[in-house]
Parts: structure tokens; C-alpha cells; sequence
């Protein structure tokens, strides 16, 4: 006989908060489809997530949720039209909500949970040994998350507002360029220059509880170098 192990949260003071074990069950079916020249790829799932006695650290303390039902959809796709171009996306769709005994919260969108994120990033390096760009490469990328909620107590199974704060939606733009430099019989070097976040997008990544927020990276310039060999 399998024996269920209770959780064993620890929190201040050296208090240990006891919950029954967290337990999930996840249904998922999905396709996957690749072209003759193997230059496109597409992949798609459908799946119908079941966890119970989920407990959340909410402004530093561990609290019971209760159960979490997720169903949603996702789809990604790489392709190399062209010798040295990559384009890659995905996009999904989730409906989470809680399964709960405490009516404020039974049928509420989980905090931090959107119901829709999507990236894309294209990128060119490059290819042809004759040119003085070889090894020069050059990309971008775009990535949505849709508006989410910070708590779990937003409102009720009729749909009346009770209480709450939302985080609001956000997009974040990417940019970059490298340039691979050979040193030796099959070594190199890459030296990367990039813009995260070129917009300065001003968003909040996820939620603590109603006294902690995680805010997302300002416009940031980096640069490395890295051998290769």
C-alpha cells in the first residue's frame, strides 16, 4: 500500500504548516506535423489539468486554495524558410478556475493565471562563406501575457466584483545580434549585444498576495562573450 505523504510547509519561527498531500490528475492529447524538407514544424496539444489541496504562499504565509481545474489549448511552430532564417512561435489559451468550499473564492480565475500568452522570434544569420557578414546574425522577439488577477478573491460564482486588483496585460519586444568569430580548427568565439525589453514596457511579472509584487525588468542593454569548442 502506497502511503500518502501530508505537505510540510515551513513558515516563520520555525512553524511547520501541515496540509494533505497535493495530488493531481492531467488528461492531454496532441498532434505533431513536420514538412517533406523538415523546414516546418507544428505541434498542438489539448489537455485538462485536476489538482487538489493546492496551498499558495501569499504575502509570505502558506494558505489552502483548495482544487484547481485547468483546461486549455497550445500550439507552436518552428520554421527555416531559408538557409540561415528561423522563425518561431507559440500561442495558448487556458481556463483555469477554482474548485474550492469557500464561496468567495469557488469558481475565481486563479491568481497570476492568464487566460492567453503568445511569443514570436525571428532570427537571420548569415550563411554564405564568401561573405564578409558570415557568422553575423540578428534577431527579435515579441511575447504577450493577457491581463491576470492578483488575488484569488476577485469575484463570486454569479460574477459580481467583491474584491481584488488586476496586473493588467503587458508585451515585451527583444532584440539582439552576434557575431561568431572562428579562432582555431572548429573553435570560436560569439560576442552577443541585445535589448531586453526595447520599449521599456512598465508590468508586473506575478502577484504575492495584496502586500508583494514582482515587477518586471526596465529596458536593459547586456553583452557577452563566449568560446565555443
Amino acid at each position: 500500500m502506497k502511503r500518502r505523504r501530508a505537505q510540510n510547509i515551513y513558515v516563520g519561527n520555525q512553524e511547520v504548516f501541515e496540509q494533505d498531500p497535493r495530488e493531481g490528475q492531467q488528461v492531454e492529447t496532441g498532434i505533431k506535423w513536420s514538412s517533406a524538407d523538415n523546414r516546418y514544424f507544428i505541434t498542438g496539444a489539448i489537455f485538462d489539468l485536476r489538482e487538489d489541496n493546492v496551498v499558495e504562499n501569499i504575502n509570505g504565509e502558506p494558505v489552502p486554495t483548495g482544487g484547481i481545474r485547468s483546461q486549455g489549448i497550445e500550439i507552436s511552430m518552428a520554421a527555416n524558410p531559408i538557409d540561415g532564417f528561423n522563425l518561431r512561435g507559440a500561442i495558448g489559451f487556458l481556463d483555469a478556475e477554482i474548485v474550492s468550499d469557500n464561496d468567495a473564492t469557488n469558481g475565481n480565475q486563479p491568481r497570476n493565471v492568464p487566460d492567453t500568452t503568445a511569443s514570436l522570434w525571428a532570427s537571420y544569420e548569415f550563411q554564405n562563406p564568401e561573405s564578409a557578414l558570415r557568422g553575423l546574425g540578428i534577431g527579435s522577439g515579441i511575447t504577450y501575457t493577457s491581463n491576470r488577477y492578483g488575488d484569488n478573491g476577485h469575484r463570486n460564482n454569479i460574477g459580481e466584483t467583491l474584491r481584488g486588483f488586476e496586473l493588467g496585460d503587458y508585451t515585451v519586444v527583444d532584440a539582439g545580434l552576434w557575431y561568431y568569430l572562428p579562432v582555431g580548427s572548429g573553435d570560436r568565439l560569439r560576442f552577443d549585444l541585445g535589448v531586453k525589453n526595447v520599449t521599456d514596457e512598465e508590468y508586473i511579472v506575478a502577484s504575492g498576495g495584496n502586500t508583494r509584487i514582482s515587477v518586471g525588468d526596465p529596458r536593459t542593454f547586456y553583452s557577452g562573450v563566449r568560446f565555443e569548442f
